[in-house]
């Protein structure tokens, strides 16, 4: 119960915090590297400059980078974390269970000070491949 708590409130946190500084730092994009991710991360005091991933850190990755490119990284760190469903509890936590949601939902949740009425969501969403188990590329 506890531990749910404090993953919710990482969630949270990453929603809140990366995206103005992904934007400012790389520009508005659909999805962002995982070394770029890392340093948002970083800088914003997400983790520290250990470098040192922690279980929660991936669902920074869920939220900012491809699916390809999180089967990578799950793949490079040995771990086995299902892309989709991560998605899905970010959308429980950020959006109240709104299925699908980008970079520019996340933004408007929280990367603007603003908060998600339901109305501006783009709609847009990658659930294509990916995630570390039952496939991937």
């Amino acid at each position: 119960m506890f531990g749910r708590f404090i993953k919710n409130r990482k969630i949270k946190s990453y929603a809140k915090r990366l995206p103005r500084d992904l934007k400012k730092r790389y520009g508005k994009k659909k999805h962002y590297s995982k070394s770029q991710v890392d340093r948002a991360l970083i800088r914003q005091r997400l983790r520290h400059s250990s470098g040192n991933i922690t279980p929660n850190d991936y669902y920074a990755y869920a939220m900012y980078c491809s699916p390809r490119e999180f089967s990578q990284i799950c793949h490079s760190t040995d771990t086995n974390h299902d892309y989709h469903q991560m998605r899905r509890e970010i959308s429980e936590v950020v959006f109240g269970g709104q299925s699908e949601f980008t970079f520019s939902s996340l933004e408007t949740e929280y990367g603007s000070g603003g908060s998600y009425d339901g109305g501006s969501y783009d709609g847009g969403g990658d659930f294509g491949g990916g995630g570390c188990s039952g496939g991937g590329d």
